[in-house]
């Protein structure tokens, strides 16, 4: 994907609205996540994106003239184009700079389990979730997942249960799979 990225940058300015597929879709029988890419060749190649767009269908008629961009052409990221929604979400997002990445507390004896499919927010916690169903009885769930840390997984479980770190995985994934 980070190919096609790259060819889609050149001389060119791009803006690139983004598309939930609920609560509504963007288009009737298409049941996937989608984006707009819309080119004009330029020599100063600048890059605008919009936010992640939900809406019910009655707002359908008015979506599309309602979308809004942000100039992310400052902020590079290997894999992926930022989907913000407003300049102070960018400066938002150039705050996160300061701070250290979570990998530099991974691998030690301290677990903390996370759904890897979240929706409209991320459920981490520091025990393991009840899960149990007809066919398997009691188990875990194949949708949660383990990260091992050095210390303070309560910290970590606070963090991923935030709205800025939801805030974050919107912006940079691909709003369906947090792994």
């Amino acid at each position: 994907m980070s190919l096609v990225q790259e060819q889609l940058k050149r001389n060119v300015s791009l803006w690139i609205s983004t598309y939930c597929i609920r609560p509504a879709k963007l288009f009737f029988g298409v049941d996937q996540r989608l984006a707009i890419y819309l080119l004009q060749h330029d020599k100063q190649e600048t890059i605008h994106t919009s936010c992640y767009h939900r809406w019910y269908e009655e707002y359908r008629q008015y979506l599309l003239n309602l979308v809004e961009y942000v100039d992310i052409s400052e902020i590079k990221i290997s894999n992926s184009l930022p989907k913000l929604q407003s300049v102070l979400e960018r400066k938002l997002w150039n705050n996160f700079k300061k701070y250290s990445k979570l990998n530099e507390q991974l691998i030690g004896d301290k677990i903390v389990y996370f759904h890897n499919a979240p929706r409209y927010w991320i459920r981490a916690m520091n025990f393991v979730p009840y899960f149990w169903n007809e066919r398997d009885g009691e188990q875990i769930s194949s949708h949660v997942k383990k990260l091992f840390l050095k210390n303070e997984p309560d910290v970590v479980v606070a963090i991923l249960n935030s709205s800025l770190f939801y805030w974050w995985f919107i912006i940079l994934s691909n709003c369906r799979d947090l792994i």
